[in-house]
């Protein structure tokens, strides 16, 4: 590989690792730390029209949503959305849309904690999560995007390989999969303009997604 095409790769890896990292956050419950740090949304915003420059009215919507409303509402609503207590509109885990049983914790989220481990990762025992919790896949992109990039800029092009392999059956087998129907299960869901345009960054960004996969 040519070192300009390497250099290429390596800051286009890193914009992943970053865009993922920060959009993980976004489907945690909302935090004053986190939605009130003054550059939060401007930097996803950037990311996103880095690496999928399509999406930015998308981009420019959620960024300007971002201060349409309080934490506190952004919570209520995230609650609403994506934990219950009764009916969940939108269901953050992967193996609701997998799986024929629609279940949590199902086959599918125990063969994405198997590709974790295969990365050299283990769930925190402090994550009360299931493995394929949007938030979580989305860090295992940034942080598998973030070891790729780490080995190409230290020439170690069969690492980062490797890495490239594991990314590619995580996107074709699982995130790639559920992510449009789960980001129409939000939009569908929802009347707050904050979370109906991070449904529509998420439409916007699969097809940028699927091109990690090839």
């Amino acid at each position: 590989m040519h070192m300009e095409d390497i250099k290429n790769q390596v800051i286009a890896e890193q914009h992943y690792s970053d865009c993922f990292r920060l959009l993980a956050a976004c489907f945690y419950a909302p935090r004053k730390e986190t939605f009130l740090e003054e550059r939060f949304f401007t930097d996803l915003s950037n990311l996103l029209n880095r690496i999928c420059p399509g999406i930015a009215p998308q981009a420019t919507l959620l960024q300007s949503t971002s201060t349409q409303y309080s934490v506190e509402e952004l919570a209520v609503e995230y609650a609403r959305l994506f934990i219950g207590p009764f009916q969940v509109p939108a269901p953050p885990y992967g193996s609701i849309y997998l799986e024929n049983e629609q279940r949590v914790m199902g086959e599918t989220s125990m063969a994405t904690l198997q590709l974790y481990q295969e990365a050299g990762l283990a769930l925190d025992e402090e994550c009360k999560e299931p493995p394929d919790h949007i938030a979580i896949e989305f860090e295992f992109i940034s942080f598998l995007s973030y070891q790729i990039s780490a080995y190409l800029s230290n020439n170690k092009e069969s690492n980062a390989h490797d890495y490239k392999k594991i990314r590619k059956t995580f996107i074709n087998n699982f995130l790639g999969i559920w992510l449009l129907p789960f980001a129409e299960s939000v939009r569908a869901a929802t009347d707050n303009d904050f979370y109906a345009a991070l449904a529509a960054c998420l439409t916007m960004l699969h097809p940028c997604v699927m091109k990690l996969a090839r």
